[in-house]
């Protein structure tokens, strides 16, 4: 993934317009997603094109590919707002000394016993509020995010289709109970119906 500082991961966090991230297994694309979800709730993306108050997450959709990732994804956004939320982050971190806010991130993290990912996602919050000319939100604001998250749109592509499809089967004449199959049962239910449509074919041309 890109560093602290580089263009792409400013153009990344500002999220004007809609990005790709390329990159290989365990090369910090979920990280980048949670970083890029905690700018929206707090108001740190473009101004340009996001409202200066943050995005609530009800409003958010953070989708990934599976379960393990979608986890992650909103145990990481949970641990930084869980921390923000509980007091107002020290002054330097709203320094224009990009060096004095990566120091006072250290300090502030080292104080409170946290993880390097989250001194990692507050300091990145700090540089974009920087680059903005904005300040940090105030625990208050962290707070209402806080009360918003648990009913979250965070999770796999699937899930939130079977949601979707789930509020409007009645219409579409689906049973509300339907589940989601495993991978592996998928496979196994494609193989079987693969066989048995080369069964019937082979029967009609005898």
């Amino acid at each position: 993934m890109t560093t602290r500082g580089s263009p792409g991961r400013a153009r990344l966090l500002a999220f004007e317009r809609n990005a790709v991230v390329r990159a290989g297994a365990g090369t910090g694309k979920t990280e980048a997603l949670s970083t890029v979800y905690l700018h929206l709730a707090a108001g740190l993306c473009s101004p340009a094109t996001w409202p200066r108050g943050g995005v609530s997450p009800e409003r958010i959709v953070a989708m990934t590919f599976t379960e393990k990732a979608a986890r992650e994804m909103r145990e990481r956004i949970t641990e930084a707002v869980s921390q923000l939320a509980v007091e107002r982050l020290p002054r330097e971190l709203e320094s224009s000394d990009e060096a004095v806010r990566l120091e006072a991130a250290r300090r502030w993290g080292a104080a409170r016993g946290v993880t390097s990912a989250v001194v990692s996602r507050v300091l990145s919050l700090a540089d974009s509020a920087a680059l903005h000319g904005r300040p940090l939100p105030p625990p208050e604001v962290w707070q209402r995010v806080a009360w918003s998250l648990g009913s979250a749109q965070i999770g796999t592509f699937h899930s939130f289709a079977a949601g979707v499809l789930r509020r409007a089967a009645v219409d579409l004449g689906l049973d509300p109970a339907f589940g989601v199959i495993e991978a592996e049962d998928a496979d196994r239910l494609l193989r079987a119906a693969s066989l048995g449509a080369l069964s019937d074919a082979a029967q009609r041309d005898v």
